[in-house]
């Protein structure tokens, strides 16, 4: 551009390869006899031999005269690993790869050369298999769990990698030194008290749930550890009062398996007095906060499950996965960690406790896995509802609706909707926008009689000129008649992975 090269999807792990001086260049353009030709007819013939371009005579033509191949050339390279971690003295991981060309026509017999970093070969060796297949077999005797990168290469430029990632060899669990207590630390938290006979860093697995009385009836997971990182303190609100508490313990450390489970209990149910967090703000704790199947609406509860609302195309909400996931996101989330929906129509709802609520407001920062704004993968009822002021039980309240349509590609509507007994319906003319990339803030309040949205993003991007109908930022206000409800939260119905959408910062404030 301008006389100088620019770098295509440098934060794309499938688009980091300069082709510049390489044959893998030859699969999207090459010179013949001084003249530039775009090898549309390799990207587009795949196994039929389509040529809507009609080159086809063409570059078979610059085939022969230069002796280099110009046609079935690949485009991409993937590895697949059968494992993801492996255990040192253990059984190793075989990494295969396969070559596509354009569209996922695999091509078959091509030659890969595997590579290992030399700051990896203290934690892994490669034994090259007579079919082409990788062996890494696992050399940690660190203490930590380290990850590595084995590297595919053809002949070609094309580039592939794959992360294993490579533990010593795993001892027996610990024993506790002193058994599992919880004590309250009369300052609004629950605390489990022990001690690992080890001189190993702890990782302890401890899970929290809420129990109908003291022998753990009815036990439903409200908080968890996550990332090799002890939950040992909960915070008490206003939701745990009237039940027992009970954490779950698994006796880890940094070297160890998972132990077996230790069961504890609160001796009687939490009282309000043992309650000193605000019941008016809710910054959410997503990082603990547990992502099972959860279809009981309660006071006090998050709500987890999947929901295939009547106004999207048919199709089966499937509740036999969880819905949700705590992790890394994908492509524009990669770099982010936060709330991610698993299965297409993840919904999750929180049901404040009491019976009054008035004005309202909720703010997040979403992160979509789309780069471009075009926020979802597809303009067919793909849309995610932000909840406020919500009935989660009827289904009845006030939502910001985020939907891809057919008028942009790289702009999402904001449609301020109204739900009865789980029917939306518009009341806000939409706003186009392309705010919605990587990182999109949100806010969203109830006011009075006014429902109130806005929404911005500090990302740098191309601004189409003149075209009015598609704002940078977002404004909408609109009259609601003002109803007691205090519910909130989310409804995606969009395919996942690479059309999901990552949330973080998530905070409730309830007037």
């Amino acid at each position: 551009m301008n006389g100088k090269p620019v770098l295509i999807g440098k934060k794309d792990p499938y688009s980091a390869v300069d082709m510049a001086g390489k044959p893998a260049l030859n699969a999207y353009r090459f010179l013949c006899k001084g003249k530039v030709i775009y090898n549309t007819y390799n990207l587009l013939r795949g196994n039929d031999d389509w040529d809507p371009m009609g080159i086809k005579k063409l570059v078979l033509a610059a085939e022969k005269e230069t002796g280099k191949q110009f046609i079935n050339l690949p485009t991409q390279l993937l590895i697949s690993s059968t494992k993801d971690t492996i255990e040192s003295g253990k059984e190793p991981a075989v990494l295969k790869s396969s070559m596509n060309k354009f569209g996922n026509y695999e091509l078959e017999g091509q030659k890969i050369t595997w590579r290992l970093a030399p700051g990896y070969r203290s934690l892994a060796k490669l034994k090259i298999n007579n079919d082409g297949s990788c062996t890494v077999v696992p050399t940690n005797n660190e203490d930590e769990t380290k990850e590595i990168v084995i590297q595919a290469t053809a002949p070609t430029g094309l580039e592939g990698a794959r992360i294993i990632f490579v533990s010593p060899l795993l001892l027996d669990a610990p024993n506790f030194g002193s058994y599992p207590e919880i004590a309250n630390n009369h300052k609004g938290r629950l605390v489990v008290d022990y001690k690992l006979d080890s001189r190993f860093k702890d990782e302890t697995v401890i899970n929290w749930y809420r129990c109908t009385d003291e022998t753990g009836s009815d036990p439903i997971q409200v908080e968890v550890s996550r990332f090799n990182k002890p939950k040992w303190d909960y915070v008490l609100s206003d939701g745990d009062v009237g039940y027992y508490v009970m954490a779950k313990i698994f006796a880890k450390h940094i070297r160890s398996k998972t132990g077996q489970e230790v069961t504890v209990i609160t001796k009687k149910p939490v009282s309000i007095n043992d309650v000193k967090s605000d019941n008016k703000i809710l910054d959410v704790d997503l990082r603990s906060m547990s992502t099972k199947y959860q279809p009981q609406v309660k006071p006090g509860f998050w709500t987890l499950d999947c929901f295939a609302p009547p106004d999207t195309p048919d199709w089966i909400a499937d509740n036999s996965h969880d819905p949700w996931y705590y992790g890394k996101g994908v492509d524009g989330a990669a770099n982010d960690t936060g709330l991610v929906q698993a299965i297409k129509g993840a919904r999750f709802r929180y049901t404040p406790v009491g019976d009054d609520f008035g004005d309202m407001k909720i703010s997040l920062t979403a992160v979509p896995a789309k780069t471009a704004g075009q926020g979802f993968s597809s303009a067919r009822a793909q849309y995610m509802d932000v909840f406020i002021k919500f009935d989660n039980k009827n289904l009845t309240g006030y939502a910001l609706r985020l939907i891809r349509t057919t008028k942009y590609s790289d702009a999402i509507d904001f449609i301020l909707m109204k739900y009865e007994n789980g029917i939306a319906s518009p009341i806000s003319k939409p706003v186009s926008a392309s705010c919605y990339r990587p990182d999109c803030f949100i806010s969203l309040e109830a006011k009075n009689n006014k429902l109130i949205v806005n929404a911005k993003t500090n990302a740098k991007y191309y601004i189409v000129p003149d075209r009015p109908g598609v704002s940078q930022n977002v404004h909408i206000e609109t009259e609601i008649m003002p109803d007691k409800f205090g519910g909130f939260g989310f409804q995606h119905t969009g395919t996942v992975s690479g059309g999901a959408t990552l949330i973080k910062d998530l905070k409730a404030v309830w007037k």
